[in-house]
């Protein structure tokens, strides 16, 4: 039988067994709200209930969602975002271009001087975290136009908001308290009246409940995790490495344990399958 269809019957008799793998497997936090892109009308919360509506030309390309940099956002009827407690806000994207005179946000939610939120690009080229009355720059590099990376915000409430760049802790600030005020979430557009746009694309959005741990944001970061020999290829070699060391905790090839709960089983097994071919 040839390899395409040993692989399409092996996800088969997995699927039946043990179901598709989870888009959330961690004991941290909650998955709350997540987006894929998968639909071309509507941005769909496959989670939650908390879908998004398409604004000026913003469209959905290749299961990503595309927009212009000049008048493409995406808007929220309420902030997804949550107010209390701790949370954190993941997503994947690739910026095709910036300004050296203009502002730029991936996700926002609230208003100036009353406790809003955004991650974003400042003209001078770093990230902007921000959840405070006041700007801050962190310091940090936004990263290469045209490649896609990952970026996550954990907050724990009342101690410090985090914000990691593909996987790795970038810079830290204080806690400040979320608001109630102010505009519903926007991706790919600044809060209230703000012309600041994202040109590029975002996926993979999720929204957690809890702050995940950095060991956590690190394999979310992970572009491709059924790569268990990091070849940037899922094939017969990474399925052979997860079958050979079912039921371990394996120190030769730690990545054969996907999900990082311990053990090769099942879950891990679906991880490959589920992203056999050519890594992104």
């Amino acid at each position: 039988m040839e390899q395409s269809k040993m692989h399409q019957l092996a996800l088969l008799v997995l699927v039946s067994a043990v179901g598709m793998p989870s888009a959330a497997a961690f004991g941290s936090a909650t998955l709350i709200h997540y987006y894929d892109f998968s639909s071309s009308s509507v941005v769909e919360d496959l989670v939650g209930n908390a879908d998004g509506q398409l604004f000026g030309g913003a469209a959905i390309v290749d299961s990503a969602l595309c927009t212009d940099g000049v008048n493409d956002y995406v808007q929220f009827a309420e902030k997804i975002i949550p107010t209390s407690g701790s949370f954190t806000v993941a997503l994947r994207f690739k910026t095709m271009s910036t300004s050296a005179t203009a502002y730029m946000e991936l996700v926002s939610q609230g208003c100036t001087n009353c406790l809003g939120f955004y991650i974003g690009r400042a003209p001078n080229a770093q990230w902007r975290h921000w959840h405070d009355s006041g700007f801050i720059q962190t310091g940090v590099a936004y990263p290469a136009t045209g490649v896609w990376h990952h970026v996550a915000v954990t907050y724990t409430a009342g101690e410090q908001s985090r914000l990691f760049v593909n996987g790795v802790l970038v810079h830290t600030i204080p806690a400040a308290p979320m608001t109630t005020q102010g505009s519903p979430t926007r991706l790919a557009r600044q809060f209230q009246d703000f012309e600041e746009f994202h040109h590029g694309y975002i996926d993979d959005l999720r929204i957690y409940s809890g702050a995940l741990t950095a060991a956590e944001v690190s394999r979310l970061a992970d572009f491709c995790p059924g790569d268990i020999d990091e070849n940037m290829l899922v094939d017969g070699v990474d399925l052979a490495i997860v079958l050979s060391r079912w039921g371990s905790n394996p120190k030769d090839y730690p990545r054969a344990d996907t999900n990082g709960d311990g053990t090769v089983d099942g879950a891990d097994l679906a991880q490959v399958l589920g992203t056999w071919g050519a890594c992104p």
